[in-house]
């Protein structure tokens, strides 16, 4: 699997404003005493299950995600907003995974 056409968006935001947005259990992470919010669209291609070719169709779309950057007990991570993607077996796939 391959990301290409890649583009990292980021704005500042208060992490007072980001904290009524994610679960109580985890804490902004800060770069230079702000929190951030990202908008990273990008290519997948090459999709597909080990050792299986490739499906047309199916094995390369866009894709975009809306994030931010938080901890918990310590350990950095990344909570999405939002999974977008034009292949709806990935955007399953995507939402079992961050279950």
């Amino acid at each position: 699997m391959d990301w290409t056409d890649l583009l990292f968006l980021h704005w500042p935001i208060p992490a007072a404003c980001l904290r009524a947005l994610i679960p109580a259990k985890l804490e902004p992470d800060l770069f230079q005493g702000q929190a951030w919010l990202g908008v990273v669209p990008f290519r997948m291609s090459g999709v597909r299950p080990r050792f299986f070719p490739g499906i047309p169709g199916l094995s390369a779309f866009p894709q975009l995600n809306v994030r931010t950057y938080v901890s918990h007990r310590g350990i950095p991570g990344v909570w999405f907003f939002s999974l977008d993607a034009a292949n709806p077996l990935d955007r399953q796939a995507g939402l079992y995974r961050c279950r």
